[in-house]
């Protein structure tokens, strides 16, 4: 479950989102291999829109352990765009739909509005 996202400036004075997700699998996630040589992992991706309608995808991959009912934060990749430049962020918490969850009402969260670049707000919460 995605419970919440949030934004911060980074370091490098670029936009990073933040992800908030909780395991309310029947499973816990392990780091263990597949077939195909790739880790087992959980991922969160985030689509940013800017004023002129670009997009950018980005991502944050949780290799470690997470426990049923436990929770983690994800720290997406920062975006190329500039912050004051987006408008819209749309997160999906397992985007390539691993896990089987047909009705996936509570594995997105998005946010609207104009964001300052110096102190980025984002905050959207379930």
């Amino acid at each position: 479950r995605l419970d919440s996202i949030s934004c911060r400036r980074g370091d490098d004075g670029r936009l990073v989102v933040l992800a908030n997700v909780r395991n309310m699998g029947a499973d816990d996630i392990y780091r263990v291999p597949f077939f195909t040589g790739d880790m087992a992992a959980f991922r969160v991706a985030a689509t940013v829109t800017t004023v002129a309608g670009a997009q950018e995808r980005f991502e944050a991959v949780r290799y470690i352990r997470l426990n049923v009912a436990s929770g983690a934060v994800l720290a997406l990749n920062s975006t190329l765009t500039p912050a004051a430049d987006v408008t819209r962020i749309d997160v999906v918490a397992d985007p390539d739909r691993v896990v089987p969850d047909p009705i996936r009402d509570n594995n997105t969260l998005s946010w609207r509005g104009a964001i300052d670049g110096a102190n980025p707000q984002c905050d959207v919460r379930r």
